[in-house]
């Protein structure tokens, strides 16, 4: 059996941190005012960053002990699906979401000609 490499908990840790502050960022920068809430979360963009190194580094690990013992490098499709199978699954469903709707959209507007055109402003 093979061994598995010892968890590193406060890079996990810190890395679980910094999406947090990520998610927190872009939900403020989006979000129309921060309120009293702005001095508190005027820094979260540094979790942006953070979490890009911690994860760079994390994802590094097996190619650096793989070199180091000299024993046969991670798969590099492992780390494409990583990386790309996600966004391209939700991207997938967010289209489903967005044809759906607008076929639920086309049922409840009645079939009239003028359906399609927009009232006019007096």
């Amino acid at each position: 059996m093979a061994r598995r490499r010892p968890y590193l908990r406060p890079i996990e840790g810190a890395r679980g941190v910094a999406a947090l502050g990520v998610v927190a960022y872009h939900t403020m920068q989006f979000s129309r005012g921060h309120g009293p809430l702005e001095a508190a979360t005027s820094r979260f963009w540094l979790g942006v960053p953070l979490f890009f190194v911690l994860s760079g580094f994390l994802l590094y690990r097996p190619f650096a002990h793989a070199v180091i013992r000299s024993v046969p490098r991670p798969s590099i499709t492992r780390y494409a699906r990583l990386i790309l199978e996600k966004p391209l699954l939700d991207a997938k469903d967010d289209l489903r979401s967005l044809r759906r709707s607008r076929m639920e959209g086309e049922r409840a507007r009645p079939k009239t000609p003028d359906s399609r055109r927009r009232p006019a402003v007096t």
